[in-house]
């Protein structure tokens, strides 16, 4: 039996991909095989959830290193600048087994701001049977440190 242990977070409505890199997975995992402890205290969220947009995406073998990536852009719609955003990707086959997942993180998107991405995979994993991808942009809005600007008209929400 294998364990793997660390922390993460989740926001209000939100999605998340809770991942394990460079891990080999010579035997498949099923939803089965995780257990998540959830901590003792819960931590209210003192701002609104991030607005995270993802747009003008490709895929494939797109240089000639050979080495399959996701390449797009991030979109910060939120009224604050964010310290850093985990961009995440899981690709899946056409029976919807997870073949692959990566990601990479943006420092320092402000509000409105438009950053580009680029998830890379080494060049010696093949990924020709891809059929689905998801991408989860993230942020850890429980985090103080991770808002780096509220706007005046927003600030006494937030006191």
């Amino acid at each position: 039996e294998r364990v793997f242990t660390g922390q993460t977070y989740i926001l209000p409505g939100e999605t998340r991909f809770v991942m394990k890199l460079n891990a080999s997975l010579e035997t498949g995992y099923t939803l089965e095989d995780v257990q998540i402890t959830p901590q003792s205290e819960w931590k209210q969220l003192e701002v609104e959830p991030p607005t995270l947009v993802i747009q003008k995406r490709e895929q494939g073998v797109l240089e000639n290193d050979g080495r399959y990536q996701i390449r797009g852009e991030v979109v910060n719609r939120s009224p604050y600048d964010l310290r850093s955003v985990m961009v995440s990707a899981v690709l899946e086959d056409d029976q919807n087994n997870i073949i692959g997942v990566n990601r990479t993180q943006v420092d320092i998107l402000q509000t409105e701001e438009i950053r580009a991405f680029n998830i890379r995979w080494p060049e010696s994993v093949s990924f020709e049977s891809v059929e689905k991808t998801r991408i989860r942009p993230s942020t850890n809005a429980l985090d103080s440190d991770t808002i780096l600007y509220i706007p005046e008209g927003e600030l006494e929400r937030f006191q």
